[in-house]
């Protein structure tokens, strides 16, 4: 009923605003259904560690090296002390070495036992959805994670939204259906889950410094901005530092949200 309701507003709005940029606001509608199918009212959940204890195999994807610990990188810090197994794959820079130094820094400092060939697997320098498909199809079928956590397919970077568009392809025909998990990098969400980092900001801090090479450009102030913003999330409930999220409890959820994209 709610997805019907959903598709008749979509196909009204489209008669009616289609010469004002119909992709503009059909973007909003499609975040605003996310907002209401994850049960959003004030305020976030907080997860606790009881919470973060039953996720037990993680995989991570991000667009590129930086974007998995500016976006969750407190999570993924507290999820690796619980034991969790997690898997990091970057979709890009496979053919830079100076940022795959830098992200085998970070797989060395979380004690992630993956060799670069794994975590960076698509050879060539751009990201295509065709070959994110062939990746993330591998991952589900071999690794078989639990809980995938990625960019939220709102962000304005185009490989952020095109790595969106690979795995929903993907979960359109396979049968895995986890958790899916969108972190906050480029646009800030409207997130259904908060967590708690306060403990382990000053270690995200020290990995996000590890990315030296996408510091260098001082109006940019990544490590300040995101600090900032994880600061602001720990608001609604009086916290100094909390990573926020969007929570899809299954991939028909999170197949329901739709971004149009050139």
């Amino acid at each position: 009923m709610e997805f019907k309701v959903f598709s008749s507003l979509k196909k009204l709005l489209k008669r009616i605003i289609l010469p004002l940029k119909f992709e503009k606001y059909f973007d909003l509608i499609s975040y605003t259904h996310t907002y209401l199918n994850n049960k959003v009212a004030s305020y976030p959940i907080l997860w606790n560690m009881d919470n973060l204890k039953l996720i037990k195999k993680v995989l991570i994807l991000a667009p590129h090296p930086d974007d998995e610990i500016f976006g969750m990188g407190g999570t993924i810090i507290k999820l690796k002390k619980l034991g969790t197994s997690i898997k990091i794959v970057w979709m890009t820079n496979a053919d830079n070495e100076v940022r795959k130094k830098e992200a085998s820094k970070i797989l060395n400092l979380l004690n992630i036992k993956q060799s670069l060939e794994e975590a960076f697997p698509i050879k060539g320098k751009h990201f295509l959805i065709d070959e994110g498909k062939e990746v993330i199809k591998k991952e589900l079928e071999i690794y078989k994670p639990h809980v995938i956590f990625l960019p939220s397919i709102f962000d304005s970077h185009h490989d952020h939204v095109r790595l969106n568009l690979s795995l929903r392809d993907v979960l359109k025909e396979h049968k895995w259906n986890g958790k899916i998990m969108q972190y906050e990098v480029w646009n800030t969400l409207i997130p259904n889950v908060l967590i708690d980092i306060s403990d382990v900001v000053k270690e995200k801090e020290k990995m996000m410094k590890i990315y030296q090479s996408q510091l260098q450009e001082p109006k940019r102030c990544y490590v300040e901005r995101i600090l900032c913003l994880n600061k602001y999330r720990g608001l609604p409930y009086c916290i100094d530092y909390a990573e926020g999220f969007i929570l899809y409890n299954s991939k028909d959820k999170y197949l329901k949200v739709y971004r149009r994209w050139k």
